[in-house]
């Protein structure tokens, strides 16, 4: 208290245009500035969650397109694997060319999969039989081939294998490609052919391309074949990975793509019966512009909210103080018993009443100066008029209006684009501070307006911990919820208190229970929570700091405010019952009586 009279002491010491500073100060600047940091802060931490969980959905679609392809793939391999009429051709040993060209002619299949399957580029068959010679699709081993480490690689190993080869197209242009190479067994003679099917890159093109991600894909620590940027294409992938590990998801808001920062994500893809592994990274270059220009236009928005009203109330200050300062002057002539005081004064608000009562004051002092005790008597009539008004002109300055106007634009601004979660959630926060500053000085409110006010608090935070917060609201259908009146924000701490120290400890989702039943002479509001419990010395330690009155730790003030409130509002005969069992939860029960509050528009 002693501490409250000296704030008090120095701030009614000061001039009322400092006052007003210090007021829009403390009251109106600092509250925006807190308010509007924790939005800015928090809107962007969600679009940065955003854009790296699209990242990751794009991730997710290309690994799904790539795992057709590879399936599809691998199934013609098998049906080449098992083709009867091909072990005949590979393994026949043919006289003349002719024959051989008949019947490599004779064989369509794999003609039939270029056309069936726009995914493939190429199908070759590598073959040691010489009396074939060389066709379309099934080729001679030359000694470039013989040497090359991937068919090497396909004559150790029985299962296929995917590599990162090269395609050359009708211009004879080499593109690095995705190829499935796979070692096909002829069983009549002991020996091997090895099958070489080309992935088409125009076809993972129309399929993986999009036009807000980059897409890189390699296979193995061999050079990228797929590069949405063409610059990439047969170079190391240059997005540092861990190649110990077969499997993995990395997503990073700090992946450096031509020289820019970026957000990405980066996994694995192992295709069917085999142990290589496909690399895929998915960037996204636009993401953090977006961000930065959405945080910039909510800071430059933050900052026309501070610097206009600043503005209005340094003028207003300095309009306000100047026409006082005159006031004051014409009050002192007048203490100093000089009446000549200036006619008019402009404005018609509380201070020319004042003004015009004091040329009042004046033209009745003149009529009656011989009436010495009337005019004392009406000297301190004036000057408690006078306190009484300068309270009023203070008290009248604080608009809450204000506030609501400032976070309405803020909710209008996130809709203009498109953002309706930060709209809903500013919306929300501006319903719950109207209904606190309108019912902060009002002695009873309906039970349906409270239960709103609830509903609308833990909507908010479900806001911030999502699932890990759950709610449900019972009312007995014998209660009309609209006509029964309680004390206003009776409920919400206790729901508060709930959350704060139930729930928040508990690393699981929670759950708080609001039961409202109407007896015959009482209704008990009992809200529970499955949270961390209370002790049974802590219960007792709480209900005797409820009955203390100049108590003003935290852990109680709520409960005991309440506890106060109702014995003030409804006697001594209602009371807060607290039942508690650790690990299980609490049930706090208010017991009010069954007959409603009247309104009291006084208080």
């Amino acid at each position: 208290m002693k501490i409250i009279k000296k704030i008090q002491n120095v701030f009614f010491h000061i001039k009322i245009q400092k006052q007003l500073y210090f007021i829009y100060l403390f009251a109106i600047l600092l509250s925006i500035l807190v308010v509007s940091s924790y939005l800015i802060i928090n809107t962007y931490h969600l679009m940065l969650k955003h854009y790296e969980e699209q990242a990751q959905a794009d991730n997710l679609r290309v690994k799904s397109v790539l795992y057709d392809l590879t399936t599809n793939t691998y199934n013609i391999s098998d049906d080449v694997f098992s083709d009867s009429k091909l072990q005949t051709i590979l393994s026949s040993t043919y006289s003349s060319t002719t024959s051989a060209n008949n019947a490599m002619q004779s064989y369509q299949t794999f003609s039939g999969y270029l056309k069936s399957f726009p995914a493939i580029t190429s199908i070759q068959l590598y073959t040691t039989n010489t009396s074939l010679g060389d066709s379309e699709y099934i080729k001679q081993v030359s000694s470039k081939v013989e040497t090359s480490s991937w068919y090497k690689k396909a004559g150790s190993q029985p299962s296929a294998l995917w590599y990162s080869g090269t395609y050359n197209d009708s211009w004879s242009h080499s593109y690095p490609a995705l190829q499935l190479i796979r070692k096909i067994p002829i069983i009549s003679t002991n020996k091997y052919a090895v099958l070489v099917i080309t992935i088409s890159n125009d076809y993972l093109k129309n399929r993986i391309q999009s036009e807000n991600f980059k897409t890189l894909i390699s296979v193995n620590k061999e050079p990228v074949f797929y590069s949405t940027d063409q610059s990439y294409l047969g170079k190391s992938l240059f997005i540092p990975v861990d190649y110990s590990q077969n499997y993995f998801q990395v997503t990073s808001d700090h992946i450096m793509y031509n020289e820019k920062t970026c957000i990405g994500s980066i996994s694995t893809y192992s295709p069917i019966i085999c142990k290589d592994i496909l690399y895929i990274a998915t960037v996204d270059t636009d993401g953090w512009d977006y961000i930065y220009k959405f945080t910039s236009i909510c800071v430059l928005i933050v900052l026309a909210a501070v610097l206009i009203p600043c503005l209005l109330v340094i003028s207003f200050a300095n309009m306000f103080s100047t026409r006082l300062t005159t006031l004051r002057h014409e009050m002192h002539k007048v203490s100093l018993g000089e009446y000549d005081i200036i006619d008019n004064f402009i404005g018609d608000d509380e201070l020319a009443s004042l003004f015009h009562d004091l040329k009042i004051m004046i033209t009745s002092i003149k009529k009656m100066d011989s009436e010495i005790y009337e005019s004392t008597l009406h000297k301190q009539q004036f000057i408690a008029q006078q306190e009484k008004m300068k309270f009023a002109i203070l008290a009248s300055q604080i608009n809450p209006h204000f506030l609501y106007n400032t976070l309405e634009s803020i909710r209008m601004k996130a809709l203009m684009e498109g953002n309706e979660e930060v709209a809903n959630a500013i919306m929300m926060l501006g319903k719950s501070m109207r209904y606190v500053l309108e019912n902060n000085q009002s002695s009873s409110t309906t039970l349906q307006k409270e239960l709103d006010y609830i509903i609308l608090y833990l909507s908010i935070q479900k806001l911030r911990f999502g699932d890990l917060i759950n709610y449900t609201i019972t009312v007995d259908p014998a209660l009309d919820t609209k006509e029964y009146k309680i004390l206003p924000l009776l409920i919400q701490p206790v729901v508060e208190n709930a959350l704060l120290h139930g729930l928040r400890k508990m690393d699981k989702p929670g759950h708080i229970q609001i039961n409202i039943i109407k007896n015959r002479m009482t209704v008990a509001f009992q809200i529970s929570d499955d949270g961390c419990g209370i002790s049974p010395e802590k219960i007792e330690a709480l209900k005797h700091t409820m009955n203390e009155e100049n108590r003003s730790d935290a852990s109680s003030i709520g409960l005991r405010n309440i506890y106060q409130r109702i014995k003030l509002y409804y006697g001594t005969d209602y009371d807060i019952e607290i039942e508690s069992e650790e690990g299980i939860g609490t049930t706090i029960t208010l017991i009010l009586p069954t007959e409603p509050l009247k309104e009291d528009t006084n208080v």
